[in-house]
């Protein structure tokens, strides 16, 4: 049997997008965000633990890469220099693949806008 688990998460950025604007476009300028998101991993069920991953495990590893990301910078993060929602799922997912077997996809949402961007490595 197969099942799917995910957690949601929340952190606090700023960021600017610099040349990628006309000059004089808010996004222009240092800015902040609420972000939300959420991570879904899917494999086989434990036979033994019946479940797919220890709930507490998944948490923990999400909050490792959300103290990375909270209360910073984004264009300084190593690897976020174009700190998009685009890239910056992209980022979480990358940084989580090697503690979080089963990753399928990671969602950003930004509160301030009401837009959400997923990204699964399927969309490669």
């Amino acid at each position: 049997m197969r099942a799917r688990l995910s957690t949601k998460f929340h952190f606090e950025s700023a960021h600017f997008m610099g040349m990628h604007y006309p000059e004089g476009h808010p996004n222009r300028r240092l800015h902040g965000h609420s972000f939300t998101g959420e991570v879904m991993m899917e494999a086989d069920v434990d036979p033994v633990t019946g479940m797919v991953m220890d709930h507490e495990d998944l948490s923990n590893a999400v909050k490792g890469v959300v103290e990375k990301l909270d209360h910073r910078l984004l264009n300084d993060v190593p690897g976020l220099a174009q700190p998009t929602s685009e890239y910056l799922c992209k980022w979480i997912f990358d940084e989580l693949k090697p503690k979080v077997q089963g990753i399928k996809e990671v969602s950003i949402s930004r509160e301030t806008v009401g837009i959400r961007v997923t990204y699964s490595e399927e969309m490669q």
